[in-house]
């Protein structure tokens, strides 16, 4: 519980490794041993924000999987439609599948609220 009070945002632990290094530099202390320091921090930092980016959404996997799900929705559709035309019978797969793919679609394209992302 602590702990996520106490997580930073990358950019938030961005300025306080910046504030770190700068009061670093000022200290009287050896090069050798400020160079470790501060790669020490560097390391802090990058930890923390490759842990923060991969729980970030991949906005480009998103729009690939709304673009398919659209293209299957609209395949479907005219086909339904193309059959219809024919006069043939509509077979159950084309409206399964259909009817499938638009689900999905409301299921990605609906917002969840905070309180279900556990923030």
């Amino acid at each position: 519980m602590i702990e996520k009070d106490l997580e930073l945002s990358s950019q938030d632990l961005r300025k306080v490794a910046m504030r770190a290094i700068k009061r670093i530099e000022k200290e009287d202390i050896p090069e050798k041993t400020k160079q470790k320091i501060k790669g020490r921090i560097n390391e802090a930092v990058l930890k923390g924000s490759t842990k923060e980016d991969a729980s970030t959404p991949d906005v480009f996997l998103y729009n690939i999987a709304v673009i398919c799900l659209g293209f299957i929705v609209l395949l479907c559709a005219s086909s339904y439609l193309i059959v219809a035309l024919y006069g043939a019978s509509i077979p159950e797969s084309i409206i399964t599948i259909g009817t499938t793919a638009v689900g999905a679609l409301a299921g990605v394209l609906i917002p969840t609220s905070k309180k279900q992302q556990g923030k």
